[in-house]
């Protein structure tokens, strides 16, 4: 819905901010992956920040979920609090088992983020690794830390033309073109 899901202006230092959900109770979402690779993200790299989004802190507790004191957990968001986290975050990482389409993914790339997603499923109909966005085996916390790494040594200008590239290859995918594409089978 690119209504809701659209970038903004930003810069493309190395001071970035990386965001991603956390799904407690699902456990294909990974929600303990997620946290180990955040932490160990924002260990190893001292120009990033971090938020997540998905559940609130009791659930994360409960869960036995630990983040980083300096993680931010912004709790449950409606669509439009989602989409304006997207569009301040350089990075979006879904550190899923797997994802059918990974619609976060690609919403993330309608706001102007770069998205960090699992190689099984969906996310590589429309993310080119190191081109406008990372596929990643998510059983390998290093492949996270990597793409962080590959994204921080590019230039400014290389990383605009990365964003671009997410923002134009996510804005092929609307409502209307999927609701299009279902009709077809349907019919």
């Amino acid at each position: 819905d690119h209504d809701c899901y659209f970038p903004i202006a930003k810069s493309y230092s190395n001071d970035i901010h990386v965001t991603a959900m956390i799904r407690a109770g699902t456990p294909r979402r990974a929600p303990n992956r997620t946290a180990r690779v955040l932490n160990k993200i924002i260990a190893q790299f001292d120009n990033v920040t971090i938020s997540v989004f998905g559940c609130e802190n009791t659930e994360l507790n409960t869960a036995g979920i630990i983040l980083d004191p300096r993680i931010v957990n912004k709790g449950r968001l409606t669509r439009e609090q989602v989409a304006q986290e997207l569009r301040l975050s350089n990075i979006f990482i879904d550190a899923s088992d797997f994802q059918a389409f990974g619609h976060t993914g690609i919403e993330a790339m309608a706001c102007g983020a770069i998205s960090i997603m699992p190689m099984v499923g969906g996310p590589t109909e429309f993310v080119t690794h190191n081109v406008n966005g990372y596929v990643v085996d998510t059983r390998s916390d290093k492949e996270f830390l990597k793409s962080v790494a590959l994204y921080l040594d590019k230039s400014p200008s290389q990383k605009f033309v990365m964003h671009q590239y997410a923002i134009t290859y996510a804005n092929e995918y609307s409502v209307n073109r999927a609701s299009s594409s279902i009709a077809q089978v349907l019919l």
